[in-house]
This record gives structure tokens, sequence and C-alpha cells, in this order.
């Protein structure tokens, strides 16, 4: 059922809290929690430390058709390029070239805190958090990478998403954990507080998750 959507969140602590309450079987389940972009970042982390679980950052960014700008013809991140039926006539080398660009503007704003895809996911529950998914495709582009390194279990979880995002995000995920389904044009005004998440915040989130990871380690080997 499709919500029209009024203000549904006050900020995006307030909805992670709402969604940590329907991931709280997965806490201690040695988990990997997945952010594909900033404001994901403001929203797993809470999840992360609620379910004792990894955080994890792989961001990407849609390659835009150059005949319309609000259409995606494929996603890039540091370890993949993923693109759909891409019209033929839009040349192979836009394509090559706009990868180029993304890959090194994402080195560039990300150089220390983005997490590689590798084995560390195989056999291991991977849940993918963002805080809205209006078309999902970036999260579709990297889940369909990470399928690849043969996890337990695939989960997304956000709390506002779309009807087009939602649906198609089912049919590849082997759950889904959405708080709210609502129209394509109204899924930003579900947040009272919606600012943007900057990339100094996001390099303060992961590097705090790595010194806490370190330091949890350190803990367990004394």
């Amino acid at each position: 059922m499709i919500h029209q959507s009024s203000t549904l969140f006050v900020n995006r602590e307030h909805a992670a809290q709402q969604l940590i309450s329907r991931l709280g079987n997965y806490r201690d389940m040695n988990c990997c929690i997945i952010a594909t972009s900033n404001g994901g970042v403001a929203i797993a982390d809470h999840v992360a430390r609620q379910l004792n679980a990894g955080l994890f950052f792989i961001p990407s960014e849609r390659i835009k058709d150059p005949s319309n700008s609000r259409k995606s013809i494929g996603v890039v991140s540091f370890d993949y390029t993923i693109t759909g039926e891409v019209d033929r006539d839009i040349p192979q080398d836009f394509i090559y070239r706009r990868t180029r660009a993304i890959r090194s503007k994402l080195f560039s704003r990300y150089p220390d805190v983005y997490s590689a895809i590798s084995s560390g996911f195989q056999n291991r529950i991977v849940i993918f958090v963002d805080d809205c998914l209006q078309s999902g495709s970036e999260i579709l582009g990297c889940l369909k990478t990470v399928r690849k390194q043969q996890p337990k279990e695939i989960i997304v979880a956000a709390p506002v998403v779309s009807d087009f995002a939602a649906q198609g995000l089912a049919r590849e995920a082997d759950s889904v954990v959405f708080l709210h389904v609502v129209s394509d044009d109204s899924i930003e005004s579900s947040y009272l507080d919606f600012d943007s998440v900057a990339d100094e915040d996001v390099r303060r989130l992961m590097n705090q998750s790595i010194k806490d990871i370190i330091g949890s380690e350190r803990s367990n080997h004394n």
C-alpha cells in the first residue's frame, strides 16, 4: 500500500531508532551494515552500533543519461560499474569517460573511508541501509556485486522508500525492511530535518567506527 508522505520523521536519528526496532533480531548475528550514500551513513552508523555490527561505506554515483539528467543509465563505484539497457545513441566512449570521471571524484571525496568489496562478506548477513530510497539504483548496483561474494543473506532496510524502488529492491534482496512506502514525488518531505550530510561528517563517523572496532579487538585479546 502506498502512503502519501507527510512528515514521518523528525530527523535521521529519529528514523534510525524506528528502523532499529525492526532489525533487533539481527543483533550480535555477525552482520555487515553497508551504506552507499552520505545520508545512508548517518542512519547506518546508529544501526551498526545497536546491532553490534561492522559498518561499511561503499559510495557510488549514477551515470546520468546525457539527454535526460533524471534518468540513470548505470552506477559507478570504486570496484564496479554496472549499466542497464543503454540507448544505442549513447556512445560507449561517453560511458567510459563518465565512469573514469565519477570514479576519480569518488576517490578524491573519500580517500580513506570507503570499503572495498571483498570476501569479507562471504557467509555473513549483509544489511544495506539508506535514509530514503527514491530509485534504489545505487543500492541495486552494489547489491548485485556483493551477491557475488556469497553472503548468507542480503537485506535492504530504509525508513522510507518510493513504490518504484521498493518493487525493484524486493526482487533482488532476500528480504526488505521498509517502514513507509510513499509516492515518488513526496519522499524527501518525509523528514522535518533533511539537511545534507557533508563528506566531513561521513569521514568522522567512519573513522570513529574504525577506532571502535580496533578498540573492541584489543579488549577481546586482553
